[in-house]
């Protein structure tokens, strides 16, 4: 608890803007599809090609966020998405 009662401390963050993929119902990185999806895929295209065609045939939509990365807790040995936000066109 911090002191005062408040129950917030300031934590240092960085923004960044990631682009996901969703299928209406999942969101996905590049990475998550590279490792999760594609290899179940029977096509015989590239990685890169696969995830094109398949954004241009509208399996998947590419959603930008703006994602705030920190140090939720001292004692983390790595950074974690705090929070995000829908970039909307």
């Amino acid at each position: 608890m911090v002191e005062g009662g408040s129950g917030y401390a300031p934590i240092d963050a960085d923004g960044r803007i990631v682009t996901l993929y969703s299928d209406g119902r999942n969101r996905w990185t590049v990475d998550e599809l590279r490792q999760q999806i594609y290899p179940a895929v029977t096509s015989a295209a590239s990685f890169d090609d696969w995830l094109s065609a398949s954004v241009t045939a509208g399996d998947f939509r590419s959603v930008d966020v703006l994602q705030f990365v920190g140090y939720a807790d001292e004692d983390s040995d790595g950074q974690t998405v705090l929070t995000e936000r829908l970039i909307l066109d």
